[in-house]
């Protein structure tokens, strides 16, 4: 049997479970359970609890190259599975108490967002949105390993709440800060700026296209397919990326074009045709609107 594998396929033999042991880079897992460098740092375990399986996944950083073995592992489990990021790995799923420090997390995550939305005057929503995204996060770990009885989970914080208490106090904030006026105002001014950035951005936008038209300004980023003009001066074709084509070897393609002679992989120059979509051609990594080809086209003679 074989054992060694370079870290991607490690992560993947490991996912699937098809052996019992397997070793990488730096990387190894035994049985159901992944590591980094060793023991002391398990990135996840598979897990089976009445005939349903799921991953638990150590989401602590620990250094660069385990970063790097905590995304292969990532990625490598498969799409059924439920993933829990966890700071503890049970040893006994069906004990209520065992989970105890998990859900613990989720609250305290659950708690410091609540408190920077209530602080933030950027990201109040996306705040709100952690605060109920650990909230859900609690809800769904509860609901896969069967836990029905919080009252069992008597960890308790520095102010003296049991978790099940924690758990309801933050889902009735939530809710009732979501429709609070101080949020639902927030909302109404975030909107707004919103809008006036979006108008902005379309003016600065429109006057970049301007420049390049004009010849003021050589490339353009951020603004979707790629712009063309002709440059009688140099007898070139130029795009907002920055390319420059001659002349006859853009005529000669658009003829092509024209024709349905051009065919998906053939050369433009030193750029491979990669076919069209709608109105948009795709040529090396460029995206063209076919208007633009068809306007550019009467400027060549």
């Amino acid at each position: 049997m074989r054992t060694k594998f370079n870290n991607l396929e490690l992560t993947h033999v490991w996912a699937n479970q098809q052996q019992s042991y397997g070793k990488g880079s730096s990387m190894f897992f035994e049985n159901e359970s992944i590591y980094s460098y060793g023991h002391h740092f398990k990135i996840a375990q598979i897990v089976e609890y009445k005939e349903r399986k799921a991953v638990l996944f150590n989401n602590k950083s620990y250094s660069n190259t385990t970063n790097k073995h905590q995304s292969l592992v990532k990625k490598s489990i498969p799409h059924q599975y439920p993933v829990f990021n966890v700071v503890y790995f049970p040893a006994d799923l069906h004990c209520i108490t065992a989970h105890r420090d998990n859900l613990n997390e989720y609250i305290k995550q659950a708690e410091t967002h609540k408190e920077y939305t209530k602080t933030a005057r950027k990201l109040k929503e996306a705040n709100l949105n952690m605060v109920n995204h650990y909230l859900n996060y609690f809800n769904n770990y509860c609901f896969f390993f069967d836990i029905n009885d919080l009252s069992k989970l008597t960890f308790a914080s520095l102010n003296g709440l049991s978790i099940e208490e924690r758990y309801n106090n933050l889902t009735a904030w939530a809710i009732e800060y979501s429709k609070s006026d101080e949020y639902q105002n927030w909302l109404v001014k975030k909107a707004e700026n919103e809008k006036k950035q979006e108008e902005k951005r379309l003016i600065e936008k429109s006057e970049q296209i301007q420049k390049f038209r004009e010849f003021k300004i050589s490339s353009i980023w951020g603004i979707g397919t790629n712009l063309l003009r002709f440059n009688k001066e140099t007898n070139e074709i130029e795009t907002s990326g920055g390319v420059k084509m001659p002349k006859n070897i853009f005529f000669d393609a658009y003829q092509r074009l024209k024709n349905n002679t051009l065919s998906i992989g053939q050369h433009i120059g030193s750029y491979r045709y990669n076919g069209q979509d709608g109105n948009i051609l795709t040529i090396g990594c460029h995206k063209i609107d076919i208007k633009e080809v068809e306007n550019v086209v009467p400027q060549l003679f």
